[in-house]
């Protein structure tokens, strides 16, 4: 029996298409039906081109950050943030990704196992810049090859 459909009781044996459920995907896995390929799918595997953008970007918001401190000063970075409504819901948005992005980064390096707090705190104190260098590091380290000669796997 195919576990993609179920033989129909009427004339000539017709299947009738089986609801998508946890348990028809448990057995297609099983199955071996849906790949058991154990490789991450081809966007979320490391490249060096996926370094080279994020060093260009991260250079980019760098060199953005730096020369707003020089106009500003961080407690005028500060104060521009709430001068109405309109640029405290962009800071607050801001705030609110860093969290998210904080969560994400523990998580990861967990199961990496390497150290978050680093990261965590140097996005207290440098905002963005530091869950972006962590990305660049990430990627690189994905990139070094094992002791097989391999990438390194997620």
């Amino acid at each position: 029996m195919n576990v993609h459909s179920v033989k129909g009781e009427g004339e000539g044996g017709a299947c009738a298409p089986l609801p998508m459920t946890s348990q028809v995907m448990a057995a297609m896995t099983l199955a071996g039906d849906m790949g058991s390929s154990k490789e991450p799918p081809m966007f979320l595997q490391p490249s060096s081109a996926r370094l080279f953008a994020l060093i260009v970007v991260y250079a980019v918001h760098t060199a953005i950050t730096a020369r707003t401190l020089l106009d500003y000063s961080l407690w005028g970075l500060l104060q521009q943030a709430f001068l109405n409504w309109g640029t405290g819901q962009i800071f607050s948005d801001l705030v609110f990704a860093l969290l998210l992005v904080g969560v994400w980064l523990v998580a990861d390096a967990r199961q990496r196992k390497v150290a978050a707090w680093p990261w965590i705190l140097g996005t207290l104190i440098f905002g963005s810049l530091s869950p972006g260098l962590y990305l660049i590091v990430r990627e690189r380290a994905l990139l070094r090859p094992t002791a097989t000669g391999a990438p390194a796997v997620r």
